[in-house]
Order: structure tokens, then C-alpha cells, then sequence
């Protein structure tokens, strides 16, 4: 019977020692519960919030890429419409560049000192004239 009473001792150890084990493991099976009910009720609703701002940011920044290549386009237009005035002011500038030299040529060779010396001479010949007509008005 010894044998016996020391199966039942050796079998109650063992189930303690298994229900010991059972124990901890409904402890981190609960744990884990836990942890998992925190990560649906706090953290998932945090990730979700994060994701609509992330959308949202996404949705403006591609509103302003549309915008920039819109603008890039514009700037574009301009810039071919400056290089077809230059272009055109170019082939202006080439085909009258003889007549404005010619011009500007004549203009050096005016004797200005002549010119205003003639002048006087008018004002003194047709100042007393004039003189004389406002007397009559």
C-alpha cells in the first residue's frame, strides 16, 4: 500500500504542479485578452484617426500638386510668348537697324548751335510784330 499512498502523494504534486501551470496560463491567456481589448478600444481608433489625417493630407497635397502644374503650365505659355516678342522685336530691330543708323547719323550732323542761332533771330524779327498785333486785340 506504501506504493500506493506514494502514487496518490506523487499524482496530487503532479496535479498541483499542472493546475499551478493551468493557472499561469489563464493568467497570460488573460493578459493577452487584455492587452488585445486595450489595442481595439484605445490604440485602433488612434490608427484610424491617423489614417483619415494621412487621406486628408494626401487629398491637399494632390490639390496643390494640380495647382503648381497648372501654374507651371502658365508659366510655360509665358515664357514662349516672351521668346516670340523678343524674337519678333529681333527681326524688328534687324530689318529697320540701317534706317535708325541712317537716322541717328543725320541727327549728329544737325549744327544745333545754327539752329538755336536762327531761332533768336526769328523771335527778334517777329517779336515787335507780335507787339504790335496785341495792341489791336
Amino acid at each position: 500500500m506504501e506504493n500506493s499512498e506514494e502514487l496518490l502523494k506523487k499524482l496530487t504534486e503532479d496535479s498541483k504542479k499542472s493546475l499551478k501551470l493551468q493557472k499561469i496560463r489563464t493568467a497570460c491567456v488573460f493578459a493577452m485578452l487584455v492587452m488585445m481589448a486595450f489595442s481595439v478600444f484605445v490604440i485602433v481608433p488612434r490608427v484610424v484617426n491617423i489614417l483619415d489625417r494621412i487621406q486628408n493630407t494626401v487629398a491637399t497635397a494632390e490639390e496643390a500638386m494640380t495647382r503648381a502644374q497648372e501654374t507651371l503650365d502658365e508659366i510655360d505659355e509665358m515664357a514662349d510668348s516672351l521668346t516670340k516678342t523678343g524674337d519678333g522685336m529681333n527681326a524688328l530691330i534687324n530689318e529697320n537697324g540701317e534706317k535708325i543708323a541712317d537716322s541717328l547719323e543725320k541727327m549728329s550732323n544737325i549744327d544745333f548751335d545754327g539752329l538755336n542761332q536762327g531761332i533768336k533771330d526769328l523771335q527778334d524779327a517777329v517779336g515787335p510784330f507780335a507787339n504790335f498785333m496785341k495792341k489791336f486785340k
